[in-house]
């Protein structure tokens, strides 16, 4: 063996010693990832699977950490999606659509993608009616207006009631 040869084989092997170097840092950087991530734990040398410590309790987290973020994203989707529809509903009510009204009205009753609003829902209702739409005059026939005489009787007998409770009760 000359001694170009013998030079070409000892940089061959210093390349090789300074590759094995530098995966065995990677997979030492690697391994403390996979740890931190885990929480237990990595394989083995020579092992191809993760070995986890306590594998219910990180399978149990992650799947709680996991049903957490798709209920959050969800609901942020809702709410768009909510307010498209209110919209859309909206528009068709001004285009004269009867059913867009009970919808819309059904939405306002019950706090779906708006803020609730029992008059805003009554009005919708009565409307929905005048155009014909039937379930809207069957709610209104359940649900009657009341008369106006009724609720002055009711303000009435709640102000009886504020004055006969005494001032320090009243937070006076």
């Amino acid at each position: 063996m000359n001694s170009s040869s013998s030079l070409a084989l000892a940089l061959v092997c210093a390349c090789w010693v300074n590759a094995s170097v530098a995966t065995a840092q990677s997979v030492g950087r690697i391994r403390k990832s996979l740890d931190k991530a885990t929480g237990g734990a990595t394989a083995a040398p020579g092992q191809s699977s993760v070995v986890v410590a306590n594998p219910q309790a990180s399978t149990q987290a992650q799947a709680a950490a996991a049903a957490a973020l798709a209920q959050k994203r969800n609901q942020q989707s809702q709410v768009g999606v909510d307010q498209r529809v209110v919209d859309f509903l909206k528009q068709r009510i001004e285009d004269g659509s009867a059913d867009a009204a009970f919808d819309l009205a059904k939405r306002y009753e019950e706090g779906k993608g708006v803020v609730a609003d029992p008059k805003e829902s009554r009005r919708l209702y009565v409307l929905a009616g005048e155009r014909g739409n039937e379930e809207a005059k069957a709610w209104l026939e359940a649900h009657p207006e009341p008369k106006k005489t009724e609720t002055v009787e009711k303000a009435e007998k709640v102000e009886k009631a504020v004055e006969r409770v005494p001032a320090k009760a009243a937070g006076k």
